[in-house]
């Protein structure tokens, strides 16, 4: 599936394939109830189970908004070193 996740500050990421339906919707509840920090782990995990393709523009967005929200972004995507200067 393709999940537009839109903060209303940032755009955090705009298409993520090869996402399962369900986490597309579990992921879409947590934002609308508010949960952003839950969501971008639960994404950030999911991506980097599925091994998800995630151009670069995207990965760097969600290490910012990772850091503005205090969740370790990068770690849950795999990649520990990737943080954008």
């Amino acid at each position: 599936g393709v999940v537009p996740v839109l903060d209303h500050r940032v755009a955090v990421l705009q298409e993520v394939e090869g996402l399962p339906e369900h986490d597309v919707e579990s992921i879409s509840v947590l934002i609308n109830a508010g949960e952003w920090e839950v969501a971008l782990e639960t994404l950030c995990t999911q991506i980097n189970e599925y091994s998800c393709d995630l151009n670069r523009e995207a990965h760097d967005k969600l290490l910012r908004l990772g850091r503005q929200l205090g969740v370790a972004a990068g770690y849950l995507l795999g990649d520990p070193w990737g943080e954008p200067g």
